[in-house]
């Protein structure tokens, strides 16, 4: 950890190269990779990439990355007033799948997602492993219980 006074620059940053956020490959910032637009987003993707998610590429590298959308209810992360009375835009946050920018809504996470309150799989990647949850204290800890204690009764 640098010293406060001490200005924290990511390597990837400096070589400006980052990694796609879908497959995972290494490119040129701004050539290769492309920053979301979405400010303090961070991910970064090729153009090619974003085309399986049907991402509106306005011009060459600006578009807001599939992690501000719910994949479930297709509602878009925003925080702007809808004038039209049929609009109806969730304020819930959105959960992103570690291993790639799919994001759910906590009521619209599917059965087939693995997750627990420190992390989420999507239903593409639910096969791999979740990172292990210290049981002692946590919010997962106490709503099993609970449910233990209800079956009990």
């Amino acid at each position: 950890i640098p010293p406060e006074s001490e200005t924290w620059i990511c390597p990837d940053c400096i070589q400006k190269q980052h990694q796609c956020s879908i497959c995972h490959e290494y490119g040129d910032d701004g050539i290769d990779v492309f920053k979301c637009k979405v400010k303090n987003c961070g991910l970064f993707f090729h153009e090619h990439c974003l085309d399986m998610y049907a991402v509106e590429i306005m011009e060459k590298g600006v578009f807001t990355c599939p992690a501000h959308k719910c994949w479930t209810c297709i509602d878009w992360m925003t925080e702007e007033k809808h004038s039209s009375k049929n609009t109806y835009v969730k304020k819930e946050r959105l959960f992103k799948c570690l291993d790639c920018p799919i994001s759910y809504h906590l009521s619209c996470i599917p059965p087939t997602c693995r997750f627990h309150e420190l992390a989420l799989l999507c239903h593409e990647h639910c096969g791999n492993k979740l990172p292990d949850l210290d049981l002692e204290g946590s919010m997962q800890r106490e709503v099993e219980e609970e449910a233990e204690a209800k079956i009990q009764q």
